[in-house]
């Protein structure tokens, strides 16, 4: 029996990979249509009170008011791609220890090689106890654009694919595969108005989601190759996003605030496809499809919020040729970035970013007790970024990181 197929499709992120129903790869986190901004991660996702094209459209949409759009700013393509410290490990460990083993035979083994079906298992939780992660990214095409002295729009285009796979243990040190998979495909349009003779502006995201995923978990040793499909559910949302911002609330002193999923943002899922990898084709298992909806549409859709401030470092003029702004943020975000419900400081978030020169800023945080860093170069017609950061998936801060490495690249008129 060879399962290679199998799981080269689970850790290679076709959309479609799984998980148990309290694990799933973090979904909480996922839940909402977002696309990660590269600055947002490098300075440990303080963010909520620092204005750039990126965060207008899924972190604060007030943001596109502090735009500077003397001319359209525009994106004409562009892609991104993050993957976790231990999916290369995990890979890996698939390819060269655990498919090997299951050619030849667990039960074989159980009963020939006891010792090494442990060792194998050890390995596998030993391995799981972190998520392997990866997330591609696609930008099509978007514009922000001023329309008054005081109102501005912005409409996009993008896709984020989000694959999560672990090992738990299912009892007595037996592993469990456990995986997840969303693609998003987001289409958000936001507007921004500058109150005159007020230091605030206010903003509100209109998004419509459409969302393909799907679950599957199981036992090592149920896995067959020969008869495991893949189901894919899809689903639909619009939803609506609001924000605010303030300048100088004290001297070089901003604040800011969003309210995300204000009205709307649930999805209704339902079976759509399914991925053969058994090459038999065979019937549909049904049941396993009326267990997916359930378990999808179980979920609840509810409002989250960040709120955050920013201290704008004062600049000599003699040092502005080469630094020409350093910013100090903090935000507290209400959302989890787990399945489980985490305390005070997992929520927290602060970062310090610089902008060197024309063409380079630097960032650098710490968040959920974890340091993060990154830098963007920043031409006329194409923007390249990269950042280092760690997302918890426990439930306190430091508990269960998972690193991550970024990179993407995008062409347009900046």
């Amino acid at each position: 029996m060879c399962c290679r197929p199998l799981f080269l499709a689970l850790l290679l992120a076709s959309p479609f990979a799984a998980a148990d129903a309290q694990i799933f790869g973090a979904i909480q986190q996922d839940a909402r249509p977002q696309v990660a901004d590269l600055q947002v991660r490098a300075m440990g996702g303080a963010v909520a009170a620092v204005p750039t094209a990126e965060t207008a459209f899924f972190y604060n949409p007030a943001h596109l008011a502090r735009l500077d759009l003397s001319k359209p700013r525009i994106t004409f393509v562009g892609a991104g791609v993050s993957v976790s410290n231990q999916i290369f490990a995990e890979y890996r460990f698939v390819r060269d220890e655990l498919e090997p083993a299951i050619d030849e035979g667990l039960e074989v083994i159980r009963l020939e090689d006891y010792d090494r079906l442990v060792e194998l298992y050890e390995r596998a939780l030993e391995l799981g106890s972190t998520q392997a992660a990866a997330t591609l990214t696609a930008y099509g095409p978007s514009v922000q654009m001023r329309i008054s002295d005081n109102e501005s729009i912005g409409i996009g285009l993008f896709g984020t694919n989000s694959f999560r796979m672990q090992f738990t243990d299912a009892g007595v040190g037996v592993p469990r595969l456990d995986a997840f998979d969303q693609l998003d495909l987001i289409l958000p349009v936001t507007g921004a108005f500058g109150i005159p003779h007020s230091p605030l502006a206010v903003g509100v995201t209109a998004s419509y989601t459409r969302r393909y995923l799907t679950a599957k978990g199981a036992l090592l040793e149920e896995l067959d190759a020969n008869e495991e499909h893949l189901y894919v559910l899809k689903g639909n949302s619009i939803s609506f996003d609001v924000g605010i911002h303030a300048e100088d609330v004290m001297p070089n002193v901003d604040f800011g605030a969003a309210l995300y999923q204000v009205v709307g943002g649930g999805f209704d899922y339902s079976y759509d496809r399914r991925i053969d990898l058994t090459g038999n084709d065979g019937p549909n298992d049904e049941e396993e499809i009326a267990a997916l909806e359930e378990r999808f549409n179980a979920r609840e859709s509810k409002p989250t919020y960040r709120i955050g401030a920013a201290y704008r470092v004062p600049i000599p003029p003699s040092a502005r040729a080469v630094v020409n702004s350093v910013i100090i943020a903090t935000d507290y975000v209400s959302a989890s970035t787990s399945e489980y419900e985490q305390p005070t400081g997992a929520h927290l978030r602060m970062g310090i970013g610089a902008n060197i020169g024309r063409i380079l800023s630097v960032h650098s945080g710490y968040s959920q007790g974890y340091p993060s860093f990154g830098a963007s170069l920043n031409l006329p017609i194409v923007h390249l970024e990269y950042a280092y950061f760690g997302i918890e998936d426990g439930r306190t801060a430091g508990q269960l990181g998972r690193y991550n490495h970024y990179i993407q690249v995008r062409f347009g008129l900046f």
